[in-house]
């Protein structure tokens, strides 16, 4: 496996890869540095948007917008000038919490979860006409989520040290609600905590396994690991399918000089493919 760096600066806390088709690009989120960044394949040029906030996690919506949930905020940049628009606070009364993952289920559903060091981190749904509501509480650190291809799966994992569990969860698509948890693996015996995830279009679990530097590939029918990758950093943070065929991954990382962890963002082939990002359709006051 030959492994390539992005031609960009190196990221404090670099998170929330996704591939952006129609623009041919991909973007991301320095967490740290407040700021959501591009990078434009088709010029080969990088680019990059700061906010007043630390950015938790961001997706794309249909109408070329990205979403954010920053600190205690959501919102988004516009499509045409990259203008922060707020769309409501939350969780503003948590002043430890601020958000750290998300994903879309297969209607377009927008699902983000935050983080807490006293447990009272939460995973919320965006439904399609804007609304926000709870739907997992008592957590720590959020992270993992990814639905299966089919839409009838939602995985998701609390990554803080003294939790390490991940979950699988079966799902109604129909109407947006969690049918049951199920605890999927516990790593705190192993040698990486559950960051960052994905399914590729064969309904392969992707995880970031921060602390160890390597990429999983699980399979979810038998339960175990089948493929792995030794990235050059040891935090790992979060992976996606780029590129026109949906053939090469990239992974960002966390900067970290005493744990071997360079925060720069990694890209290398693989023999799986991704699948088309689900494009986030709730509605927005664009």
């Amino acid at each position: 496996m030959s492994v390539h760096v992005l031609d960009c600066p190196a990221n404090q806390l670099g998170e929330s890869p996704l591939w952006d088709a129609s623009r041919n690009r991909l973007i991301w989120a320095d967490i740290k540095a407040k700021k959501v960044c591009f990078y434009d394949f088709t010029i080969q040029q990088y680019s990059e948007v700061f906010l007043f906030e630390e950015v938790g996690c961001l997706t794309l919506h249909q109408s070329g917008a990205i979403l954010l949930a920053l600190e205690n905020q959501l919102g988004y940049l516009s499509p045409n000038n990259h203008n922060y628009v707020k769309l409501q606070e939350l969780e503003a009364d948590q002043t430890n919490n601020r958000f750290n993952e998300s994903c879309c289920d297969n209607l377009g559903r927008w699902w983000f979860g935050s983080q807490s060091l006293d447990g009272r981190a939460s995973i919320y749904r965006m439904d399609l006409d804007g609304s926000v509501s709870q739907q997992v509480s008592s957590l720590y650190t959020v992270n993992g989520m990814a639905f299966a291809p089919d839409g009838k799966t939602l995985m998701y994992s609390d990554s803080f040290p003294t939790e390490q569990q991940i979950w699988q969860c079966a799902y109604d698509q129909q109407t947006g609600q969690i049918l049951d948890h199920r605890k999927f693996l516990n790593t705190t015996d192993l040698d990486f905590r559950p960051d960052g995830a994905m399914f590729d279009s064969q309904a392969g679990y992707w995880l970031a396994g921060i602390d160890s530097g390597k990429l999983l590939r699980f399979d979810l029918e038998q339960r175990r690991i089948v493929d792995s990758y030794q990235l050059p950093s040891k935090l790992v943070s979060k992976c996606c399918f780029i590129g026109p065929q949906l053939s090469t991954i990239a992974v960002t990382s966390i900067q970290d000089k005493q744990r071997q962890s360079s925060g720069h963002v990694y890209y290398f082939d693989s023999k799986y493919t991704g699948r088309a990002a689900t494009l986030c359709q709730v509605k927005l006051p664009i």
